[in-house]
C-alpha cells in the first residue's frame, strides 16, 4: 500500500467510526445529535412563529385598557383617553372608519397600530 492509499484507508476508517458512534448514540438516547434543517423549512417555521406572535400581541380596540392603548405605537396618554372616551360614548368600533372619527387619529397613526389591534367585541 502506498502512503496515499494508507491515508485514504485511515480516513475511511475514521468516518466509519464516527458514523457508528452516532448510530450507537441515537439508539441509546433516542435522539439524533445533529439534524440539518433545510432553509425552506426554517422560513416556514419563522413565518408560523411570526403569525402566532402577531395574534398573541394584538389587542382588541373594543376591550383595551388605558395602559394597553398607551403601549401601542404612536398612541400616547392623550390619544388613548380619546379612544376610551369615543368607545364609551359611541359604543364598540366596527372598523377603521370608526377610529377616524376620533379627533387627531389620522391615517399615519392607524397604519402604525393596525398590525397590533383587532375590532373584536
Amino acid at each position: 500500500m502506498t502512503p496515499v492509499e494508507k491515508q485514504v484507508a485511515a480516513l475511511l476508517i475514521f468516518f466509519l467510526m464516527v458514523g457508528m458512534s452516532v448510530r450507537v448514540y441515537s439508539a441509546r438516547t433516542g435522539k439524533t445529535p445533529l439534524r440539518v434543517v433545510p432553509s425552506v423549512e426554517l422560513e416556514i417555521a419563522h413565518r408560523q412563529f411570526e403569525k402566532r406572535r402577531e395574534k398573541l400581541s394584538r389587542v382588541s380596540i373594543n376591550r383595551a385598557t388605558l395602559s394597553e392603548l398607551i403601549a401601542l405605537p404612536k398612541i400616547g396618554p392623550a390619544m388613548a383617553k380619546k379612544i376610551l372616551d369615543a368607545r364609551q360614548s359611541r359604543g364598540p368600533f366596527k372598523d377603521k372608519k370608526d377610529l377616524f372619527k376620533i379627533p387627531g387619529l389620522k391615517e399615519g397613526i392607524y397604519r402604525a397600530i393596525e398590525d397590533f389591534i383587532t375590532f373584536e367585541p
